[in-house]
This record gives structure tokens, C-alpha cells and sequence, in this order.
């Protein structure tokens, strides 16, 4: 619960870490720590306290600490962080979109669809994300949107929301739709049908707020529509 306070720290510390679940932290240490996630940023640091001349740290994404504190990070641009030498910019997420998975997945959801009439349009759905807050009004607005392009191509709609979805968010959506559809709902026990949606999918409605999301339908070269949430004008707190 405190993860975040001893994070704010001027240094590195495990105050953040379970140390009965986790492995030991003990030399030899390493040359390279490569990290994400603000939570896992105090731990880096931390290593690199028992041997600052050896560890490099490397961050992927958007760091919480002073950059300088990084020896390079790795971001994309919706983190907005300046350009400087210690810092690449890539224009899209780092994915795991290989062919060899999505064809896995393909083959395990395919015949689960094949009753729907094509063709297949992917629902993908976040969620709230810093300034961005997903709202009952705008899921409706997104459903009827949605419910409209599935009508114009005369196709279905294969739906799911994420684990950043608000409760009740895909119910709105799914208010709206008249048209053919299914819709996954996300669990982390669950057959996650999210692979299979973007190898199968022939276009895509992805919420704007999720970079990763819009990066993995690119990837495909598929037709993408973005459902802008918004809000982009908002303080970020």
C-alpha cells in the first residue's frame, strides 16, 4: 500500500518489495537492469546502490523518478518527456504481436465465429487513463457509433474491454448494439480471445486513451477507427 510513498524517496530502496515472495537480491551484481513500471523503479535503484560504477539501468516507458536518474529510457509519445540523449522515442509501443501466436490464436477462435456475418469488426476497449476518464455517456456514444459502422459494412461486431474497463462500461456499449456482436469481458482465468480479435478482425474501433492497443491493431495494416474519450485538455491529476 505505501509502494508508491517509498517511491517518491530520493533513493533507491525495497521498503516497496515483499521480500518473502520475491527472489533474492544479492550479488554478483549485474551490468544491466532493464525495468518498467513505476513500482520496479525504487529496485533498480536500489541494485544499483551496491555497485553504482557497474549497473546501467535502462526504463521502458514513462519513469516517475528525475530522468537523469536513467542511463537510457525508452518512451513513447503519449508520456510527453523531452528530447534528450539519454532518452529514445519510439512512435508506437513495443508489442508481442508474432505471427506464429496470432496464428495460434486464430485457429483456436475461428470456427467460435464463423456463424457471424463478415465482415468482422473489433471492438477493443480501455479504459480510464490519467487525464482520460471513461464515462457511462461516452461508452453509449461509443456503442451507437459502433452499432452504426457494423450496420454500414453489414458485418458483426467482436467486442471485448480490458482490465482498465470501469465497471459498467461495456454494459453501455452493449446498450447500444443491434447488430450481430460477441462480446469477451476480461479475466485474468479466462480463454482471452484478444490475439485471435487482431489476427481475425478485418477492421478495428480502438479507444485512443490505449497506445498499445492502437498499436497492435497497426501492426495488422487493417482499417483502425479511433474513438477519441476525450478529456485531452484536462490536467493529468
Amino acid at each position: 500500500p505505501w509502494e508508491l510513498l517509498v517511491h517518491l524517496g530520493p533513493s533507491g530502496t525495497l521498503a516497496g518489495v515483499s521480500l518473502a515472495r520475491s527472489s533474492a537480491l544479492q550479488p554478483p551484481w549485474p551490468d544491466l537492469v532493464i525495468t518498467a513500471g513505476r513500482r520496479n523503479e525504487p529496485v533498480a535503484q536500489w541494485i544499483r546502490r551496491q555497485s553504482p560504477q557497474r549497473v546501467r539501468i535502462v526504463h521502458i516507458g514513462r519513469p516517475w523518478a528525475p530522468l537523469d536518474r536513467f542511463d537510457l529510457i525508452v518512451t513513447t509519445p503519449q508520456y510527453f518527456l523531452p528530447f534528450q540523449s539519454n532518452i529514445v522515442h519510439n512512435r508506437l509501443p513495443l508489442h508481442r504481436m508474432l505471427p506464429t501466436a496470432l496464428q495460434r490464436a486464430a485457429d483456436a477462435f475461428q470456427a467460435r465465429w464463423e456463424a457471424l456475418p463478415r465482415p468482422w469488426t473489433a471492438v477493443l476497449i480501455g479504459g480510464d487513463s490519467g487525464r482520460f476518464v471513461f464515462t457511462r455517456e461516452k461508452a453509449q456514444r461509443m456503442g451507437r457509433l459502433c452499432d452504426q459502422l457494423g450496420r454500414a459494412r453489414q458485418g458483426s461486431l467482436l467486442i471485448t474491454d480490458s482490465p482498465r474497463t470501469p465497471a459498467g462500461i461495456t454494459d453501455a456499449v452493449l446498450e447500444q448494439i443491434s447488430v450481430p456482436s460477441r462480446c469477451y469481458r476480461f479475466r485474468e482465468d479466462a480463454d482471452n480471445p484478444y490475439l485471435a480479435l487482431i489476427a481475425l478482425a478485418d477492421a478495428f474501433v480502438v479507444t485512443g486513451e490505449s497506445m498499445s492497443m492502437l498499436a497492435e491493431a497497426a501492426a495488422t495494416n487493417k482499417p483502425i477507427h479511433i474513438f477519441d474519450i476525450g478529456d485531452g485538455d484536462k490536467s493529468w491529476w
